[in-house]
């Protein structure tokens, strides 16, 4: 048995010319890379472990050339002090390539051989393999190869736009990064960004202004620009699903319905007046005369536009719900890959967490998550009749929201002019029908009566605040407060709910637990139907707290 010392273990390390399976599953403690090839390991360092790690390797290995690495370099990024090999407790950066790795060995400036001191002094460190790099790279995004200038002096990035003294990561940019998940297209890098006609010189996630001088990514097509480091974030948030079996244009042949009958509108507009739906079993009619009373069958929400019916049965679709493809991206889900669409009895939506009965709902089959059809729907732009400009998501903006006057959290702004709405005043639907009156109430984005005796709520009469948002009956000048509009539908009950908040100061009675409803409810808006049960009495993922 040949055995060597190292300084990083307290134990004599074995030499291994072949791996048994344990072994050959060990990780090198130097680098994190799986072992290969020539390597020492300990096998002295065992300790407990229960049922399901008992399978774990317990040893410390490293390959042969960690253990041969020199324990102190000089280094001409840190001419001051001597670079000494130690593991990194203290997950120091490397100041090349600018990332933390979870495990290893790294050179760390140390004076004194003491960690605590190199921390306090310049916390300057280098992976083991950034200690050398190559003279010169070529990267894709240049026809050129770089070569390393060995001074780490500031500069201006001309691939990233910002600036910095060491951007290796910047040469080894994609070119083109394929169906950019928070767009759909494909996006190209750019140093000139100028021989395109972009309109909108602003970054389309961060908001921010783009300089065209430096490098970005676009979509000459859409008019869509992105900050470098912008779009390598977001793409590195997605789990970017390949299907070796998935045709690059599968998403061409996309509609769910076949169309039975048309007709011609005009000279060149042709409408489906009769379809076949994948999602139910008989042909659908187009009609364009309003029922203010039913539900769409697709998004559960009134239908106030054109739409299909089923003449057989009681079976609704907006004609934009039925317009939707059998397959969709959803830039918001995790999973990049094709959502499918499908008719469930009942589904928990991953984004609003509201459960939803007899609708539509797009289906991950990675993770089996469904979203429902008006959060899928959304992008990270909105447009609001509330407000003249496009809105767009910020991860952090401070304030209140113009709709409801709630804290704001992931809001939708527009910075220009100082609004900003949370998603749920974003999402509320423009008409929504309840027993306080006979027609249909319409959200009203600003009082114009500027007597205060009027800015009351005719279902709670109490007092509203005059610049957030309400629903009102302009033919009967009933007025209310925000209502959430979100349907549910239950065996309990013949009608569908509808989720309010109440806050009456004698709310209502339960049906299921027979106290006072408050805060979040389900109410039957039925005329002559007083049908009213909390949220949390219907909803388990709630009630326990999920």
């Amino acid at each position: 048995m040949e055995l060597h010392h190292h300084f990083s273990h307290q134990h004599l390390l074995e030499f291994i010319e072949q791996h048994n399976l344990k072994s050959e599953k060990a990780n090198c403690s130097g680098c994190g890379e799986l072992v290969s090839g020539l390597s020492y390991g300990c096998t002295e360092c065992e300790f407990y472990l229960d049922k399901k790690c008992f399978e774990a390797s317990p040893e410390i290995s490293l390959h042969k050339k960690c253990l041969d690495l020199p324990i102190e370099v000089n280094h001409l990024f840190h001419s001051q002090h001597p670079l000494v090999l130690q593991f990194n407790s203290q997950r120091l950066p490397c100041q090349i390539c600018k990332t933390t790795q979870p495990r290893g060995l790294v050179y760390c400036c140390s004076p004194s051989l003491s960690p605590a001191y190199y921390c306090s002094a310049c916390k300057f460190g280098l992976h083991v393999q950034c200690v050398s790099p190559a003279p010169t790279v070529k990267g894709e995004i240049h026809e050129h190869p770089f070569t390393l200038f060995w001074r780490q002096v500031p500069f201006l990035c001309d691939a990233c736009g910002t600036s910095g003294d060491f951007h290796e990561s910047c040469i080894s940019l994609q070119p083109i990064i394929k169906r950019f998940p928070r767009h759909g297209h494909s996006i190209s890098h750019t140093f000139i960004l100028g021989q395109y006609e972009i309109k909108s010189w602003k970054c389309k996630i961060c908001h921010e202004e783009v300089n065209s001088k430096h490098g970005c990514y676009c979509c000459s097509d859409c008019n869509y620009v992105v900050h470098a480091n912008c779009a390598i974030k977001a793409y590195r948030w997605y789990d970017i699903v390949v299907d070796e079996l998935e045709e690059p244009d599968e998403l061409l042949n996309n509609s769910a319905f076949v169309v039975i009958k048309k007709t011609r509108l005009g000279e060149n507009d042709v409408i489906p007046i009769e379809i076949k739906h994948l999602n139910h079993p008989h042909n659908l009619i187009f009609s364009n005369d309003v029922k203010d009373d039913k539900y769409c069958d697709g998004c559960v929400l009134f239908i106030s536009t054109s739409f299909y019916y089923c003449a057989r049965c009681d079976f609704f679709l907006h004609k934009s719900c039925a317009e939707l493809p059998k397959k969709m991206y959803d830039w918001s889900h995790v999973h990049h890959c094709p959502l499918t669409l499908n008719l469930h009895a009942d589904f928990w939506c991953l984004h609003c967490i509201f459960e939803f009965n007899n609708c539509f709902s797009y289906d991950c089959n990675v993770c089996g998550n469904r979203i429902c059809v008006p959060c899928v729907k959304k992008s990270d732009t909105f447009t609001c009749q509330g407000h003249e400009h496009r809105l767009f998501l910020y991860e952090k903006y401070g304030g209140q929201c113009n709709g409801c006057g709630s804290n704001l959290e992931y809001p939708y702004a527009c910075k220009e002019c100082n609004f900003a709405v949370d998603y749920e005043c974003l999402t509320l639907p423009d008409k929504i029908q309840h027993k306080c009156d006979e027609h249909p109430l319409k959200l009203t984005y600003g009082e114009d009566n500027i007597y205060s005796k009027y800015h009351y709520c005719d279902i709670c009469e109490r007092r509203r605040n005059a610049s957030h948002w309400f629903y009102r009956c302009a033919i009967c000048d009933n007025s209310t407060h925000k209502i959430l509009g979100k349907t549910y539908t239950t065996k309990d009950h013949p009608h569908p709910l509808t989720f309010t908040r109440k806050i009456y100061d004698y709310p209502p009675e339960c049906h299921i637990c027979e106290e006072h409803c408050e805060d979040l409810s389900a109410e039957c808006l039925e005329h002559g139907c007083n049908y009213i049960v909390h949220w949390k009495c219907i909803d388990p993922y709630r009630s326990y707290g999920g």
